[in-house]
């Protein structure tokens, strides 16, 4: 049989149109249609990728003796040789305790931050100040009273020597021995008061010294009564601040 008698011989098929395909009832199976999930574009940034939101990002964690368990990055701290301190080499530099403070630390400057201390030493340098001119008019005084007590002796002297000499003249014994021996004995005794007026003013010029000399010692500036102040000062201060 030739091929095209063949192909005339052979029912054609049935043909159905696309509205009839589109609109044709088709069984359900009861399970509804889920669309699969759509994946994420990965966006380029720097010549690598955005991860995934899926992936989960691992923060790390530190641990010692100074940080615990935290997570997050840890900021080195230089020490004073100029390398970083961290972990347990800063816990022990916290913890090393510093070397306490000595009174011959404690400056000038240091003790003029202290109110109480330059107070007193106000109070001490003004009755040092009072102290030192009593003395100077006290041995004023002294001075000026054995200066006059000098110049009585002298003119008593003139006057008793003048008397006694004028008493022997009246009498023709001027040249005699016993008018020397009555004027050497006169003259001998102005002597005498002369020097209990000089040894007066010495001993009490002396006194008022070892006076002066001895409130200084207690109230100068590098005084007992200052010293002791000064280390009330530094106790004050060395107690505030923590520094023994």
């Amino acid at each position: 049989m030739a091929l095209g008698d063949y192909v005339k011989g052979v029912p054609k098929p049935k043909t159905t149109s696309y509205s009839q395909l589109t609109n044709s009832p088709v069984p359900s199976s009861g399970t509804p249609l889920i669309a699969p999930p759509k994946p994420i574009a990965a966006a380029p940034y720097y010549g690598g990728t955005v991860p995934s939101p899926a992936a989960k990002q691992v923060t790390p964690t530190y641990s010692g003796p100074m940080y615990g368990n935290v997570g997050g990055a840890v900021s080195s701290i230089p020490n004073s040789a100029g390398g970083p301190i961290t972990g347990g080499g800063m816990a022990a530099a916290q913890s090393a305790p510093r070397n306490p403070m000595t009174y011959d630390q404690f400056s000038d400057d240091m003790a003029a931050t202290d109110s109480i201390f330059m107070d007193q030493k106000s109070a001490y340098a003004n009755a040092l100040k009072k102290f030192i001119e009593d003395n100077d008019r006290q041995k004023g005084i002294v001075q000026g009273d054995a200066r006059i007590a000098r110049e009585g002796v002298a003119r008593n002297r003139q006057n008793g020597l003048t008397s006694l000499s004028e008493d022997f003249a009246s009498r023709g014994l001027s040249s005699s021995g016993m008018f020397r021996k009555e004027l050497d004995n006169a003259g001998g005794q102005y002597d005498k008061q002369r020097d209990q007026v000089d040894l007066g003013e010495k001993n009490a010029v002396d006194d008022l010294s070892f006076r002066r000399a001895k409130y200084e010692q207690e109230n100068g500036e590098q005084g007992t009564n200052i010293q002791a102040a000064r280390r009330e000062a530094f106790a004050r201060l060395a107690a505030s601040q923590g520094l023994t």
